[in-house]
């Protein structure tokens, strides 16, 4: 089961990337003056394609797929939500190889968001051919951690899962 959502995790997360490349494209040829349409309406078109996209894999999951675990709903959902997570923190200490992948994907997503706000602003500052070379080098940045993950996900499986 590990396997199978760490896969389903990556792929997805590789597949965000087909409508990412082709709004991006659709944007650089704008600004080059190569499509013949303003860049406001470029960044609707490229919107609309995002939403299209993502509403093409929601619809089966959401008519396939029936939710059999939820919480009723209660008369103060604010107050009873943050009592479950104080229970939740309170038991984590309880599972340290949950507690273990919690840290460790806090501060693999803060290395993420870091280096694409870094890179982002190294190559406004720099100008180096950043109309054509930025847009790559985030998804080459993507596809690094991508490969990280994939990594860890198999040390972790090796060391970390149960059998259930």
């Amino acid at each position: 089961m590990d396997k199978v959502s760490s896969y389903g995790f990556a792929m997805g997360y590789i597949g965000s990337t087909i409508p990412f490349i082709f709004c991006i494209t659709i944007v650089l040829l704008t600004q080059a003056g190569l499509l013949p349409i303003t860049l406001d309406l470029a960044c609707k078109i490229t919107f609309l394609i995002t939403a299209l996209w993502w509403g093409c894999f929601t619809f089966p999951l959401l008519k396939n797929v029936k939710q059999t675990y939820y919480i009723e709903p209660e008369p103060h959902p604010i107050s009873q939500s943050f009592k479950r997570l104080f229970i939740t923190f309170k038991e984590i200490r309880n599972y340290r190889g949950i507690f273990l992948f919690l840290l460790a994907y806090f501060f693999y997503i803060d290395g993420v968001d870091t280096i694409i706000g870094m890179s982002t602003s190294y190559g406004i500052t720099v100008c180096f051919l950043i109309n054509l070379f930025m847009p790559l080098s985030l998804h080459y940045v993507a596809l690094f951690f991508l490969i990280t993950t994939m990594i860890v996900m198999l040390f972790a499986s090796h060391h970390y899962s149960k059998k259930y």
